[in-house]
């Protein structure tokens, strides 16, 4: 297998190769040519040598995408890495090994740290990328890639769960919280701040909007931040709403406030044409914020786990 940086003409295989592999983790992908060339390579900052291609015979066979993260400019982050069906006489395992060890050993400096797989992932521009949805890191269902993963010496550390609530079985619960707050109460939907640099950058195929519960004096109590598809990128699927927990709500729980803006935001949805409203927390599901989520309807949809390599000393 030839390995290679990225060519303009790669494109239509990128994308079937994309397909294929979401196809064998058991996850058929909606996602188009273009929405692929919007979320990733039309990027502003995307460097086509960060994209590396294996090749067979002049055929692409898989394909991996390597970053860096402000925390460790050293340490290699690697969001994807896909491989197709397998043909030209080599299995996906080889496919995806040789993509990895490639990009290990071309990392700078030696030995530095290894990631792979990203979750609620706002920085490298695949959050909201069908099939990924938010992000929770190397799926647990990709199972090819978790094999090698393990083989080349990477342990998941970070794990997540993908939670989504469908808009159309949504019920508003009522209790007394709810009852007192919807008396006392307004929300009011506003535009979000868009952020600065790359992460504002890796969300531009976003429409950020932010949810906020106004008290007396129309002070704000408590606020969510979400996204929407931007109607001119369209990378995400158009019918999708995708919320950030903040990582108190994540370790700590929700209080009544945040729960019931998620309640209104998910019943809100309905006039919008949205289907599904969607977030990744940080936790395997034991916390008590999953257990939360599920009394508003929120079903676990898939998991996954952020795999590393710490640096060598």
């Amino acid at each position: 297998m030839l390995i290679r940086t990225f060519r303009n003409d790669d494109l239509l295989q990128l994308h079937r190769l994309w397909g294929e592999h979401w196809k064998f983790a058991g996850l058929p992908s909606q996602c188009s040519v273009r929405q692929l060339e919007q979320g990733i390579l039309s990027r502003i900052f995307f460097e086509p040598k960060d994209l590396l291609v294996g090749a067979v015979d002049g055929h692409l066979v898989g394909w991996l995408h390597r970053a860096k993260t402000d925390e460790d400019v050293n340490a290699l982050v690697i969001p994807t890495v896909v491989a197709g069906a397998g043909n030209h006489g080599l299995t996906r395992a080889a496919i995806l090994k040789g993509l990895l060890e490639a990009a290990i050993s071309d990392a700078r400096p030696a030995g530095a740290r290894v990631q792979l797989g990203v979750g609620d992932d706002m920085t490298h521009g695949y959050g909201g990328m069908d099939p990924l949805g938010p992000g929770v890191g190397v799926l647990e269902s990709d199972r090819d890639l978790l094999e090698v993963a393990e083989e080349i010496g990477l342990m998941p550390t970070s794990r997540f769960t993908l939670m989504e609530a469908s808009v159309a079985d949504f019920r508003f619960p009522m209790n007394r919280d709810f009852m007192q707050l919807r008396r006392i109460t307004q929300t009011r939907y506003t535009v979000s701040p868009v952020g600065e640099g790359k992460r504002a950058q890796a969300a531009s195929h976003l429409d950020p909007k932010r949810i906020s519960l106004i008290g007396a004096g129309g002070i704000e109590k408590c606020h969510l931040n979400f996204y929407l598809s931007d109607q001119h990128a369209e990378v995400m699927q158009p019918y999708r709403c995708m919320v950030r927990l903040d990582r108190a709500m994540q370790e700590e729980g929700m209080d009544s406030e945040a729960l019931y803006l998620l309640a209104s935001l998910v019943r809100d949805a309905a006039s919008h044409q949205l289907k599904y409203v969607d977030l990744t927390v940080e936790a395997d599901g034991e916390r008590f914020v999953i257990d939360q989520l599920r009394s508003l309807q929120f079903k676990r949809v898939r998991t996954g786990a952020i795999w590393v390599k710490e640096a060598v000393s």
